[in-house]
């Protein structure tokens, strides 16, 4: 919790952002959207150098109790549009 791993499909490299205001808590993953927003979009504006809106796909990187819920689905993908992505993927499979 109260991170995002960005791996960047083309290069392959791995990067984790910690964020400077928490945005989860004990008990929600994103329990703040403005400091969840902020991350992300401090981040892509530092690392997109083009002008077409990244797709951005979300996994989850702890574990979780089976999917994400449909609120959660929701509220990622209000981040992730709200940070500028063009497209939202959610894949619930665990990496492994």
């Amino acid at each position: 919790k109260n991170r995002m791993q960005i791996t960047n499909t083309k290069t392959g490299n791995i990067d984790n952002l910690i964020p400077t205001k928490s945005f989860s808590n004990d008990r929600l993953l994103i329990a703040s959207l403005t400091n969840a927003i902020e991350c992300l979009q401090k981040y892509l504006k530092e690392n997109t150098k083009s002008f077409i809106k990244p797709k951005l796909t979300f996994t989850p990187m702890e574990i979780i109790k089976n999917d994400f819920s449909e609120a959660e689905v929701r509220i990622i993908q209000d981040v992730a549009y709200k940070s500028g992505a063009r497209e939202v993927i959610i894949n619930n499979a665990m990496p492994s």
